[in-house]
């Protein structure tokens, strides 16, 4: 997925890519932290239509313009940890955690590109 070789797309190292290897960076580190091969689209959980879940332990949901998102956390029985992730500046700032159970509205603390990280907290 990274022409870093230079065979397929170019010369060595070109800084054009760098936004991609980001990206991928950013996937890795959510896939270590949720259940990436459990979660798949639920797109009628959030507002937004961006969702990626396993309902009850996990969600990721993408806010294309920040703003505000309602995501329905029916299926959580305990309270959820909220992390917000900008993808932009590429920082993860962590906020009050959710009790689940019912649908749930929340801002995103920055603007622009925002995902929300919901996870059923383990303790």
């Amino acid at each position: 997925m990274d022409p870093y070789d230079g065979l397929v797309l170019g010369t060595r190292f070109e800084r054009k890519w760098d936004p991609i290897r980001r990206a991928l960076g950013y996937t890795r580190r959510y896939a270590n932290r949720v259940n990436l091969a459990a979660m798949v689209p639920h797109n009628d959980l959030a507002s937004t239509r961006y969702c990626l879940a396993d309902p009850g332990a996990g969600y990721l949901v993408y806010l294309p313009s920040g703003g505000e998102v309602s995501v329905d956390l029916s299926a959580a029985r305990g309270r959820l940890a909220v992390e917000w992730f900008d993808p932009t500046a590429g920082r993860a700032s962590a906020a009050d955690g959710v009790q689940g159970g019912v649908r749930r509205k929340f801002t995103a603390p920055f603007s622009g590109d925002a995902v929300l990280c919901l996870t059923a907290r383990t303790t």
